[in-house]
């Protein structure tokens, strides 16, 4: 049975009204998805571009060195840090697991605490490991 057959005129018009809803809500949440990590992207941006403690100190953050090579950065602590997550659209920042996280197959990570990008940790989407990662 193929898609065009589930959408015939031979089923009830009560289940295709539902399998069309169910689609169009799929679709929403995906787009309010993919907004969401493109907000946080730009305010990440910004926030990498701040130079001055000024700036930074207006922005909420903290001018300091980060990494091995000790680049300077605005560092903005999150509210949620910390706070149980399976996706990172539940965090101001991402959701992560420990680095060397050897959790079953569904993982409950915690939202990261600040922009920070440095350190080793493993990325968590949908409740699933996605990848790990060292930056220094």
């Amino acid at each position: 049975m193929d898609f065009a057959h589930w959408l015939s005129v031979e089923y009830h018009p009560m289940i295709r009204a539902i399998f069309s809803l169910t689609l169009v809500l799929l679709m929403l949440f995906a787009m309010k998805q993919w907004m969401d990590t493109s907000k946080k992207a730009a305010v990440t941006n910004k926030l990498s571009e701040i130079k001055t403690a000024e700036s930074c100190d207006s922005a909420g953050g903290e001018l300091r060195q980060v990494c091995m090579n000790g680049t300077q950065m605005c560092i903005v602590q999150y509210n949620d840090a910390e706070k149980p997550c399976i996706s990172g659209v539940q965090c101001e920042g991402k959701c992560r697991a420990p680095y060397n996280h050897q959790g079953s197959m569904f993982t409950v990570g915690s939202c990261s605490t600040s922009n920070n990008p440095c350190g080793c940790w493993a990325n968590v989407e949908f409740g699933l490991v996605q990848k790990r990662i060292c930056r220094d």
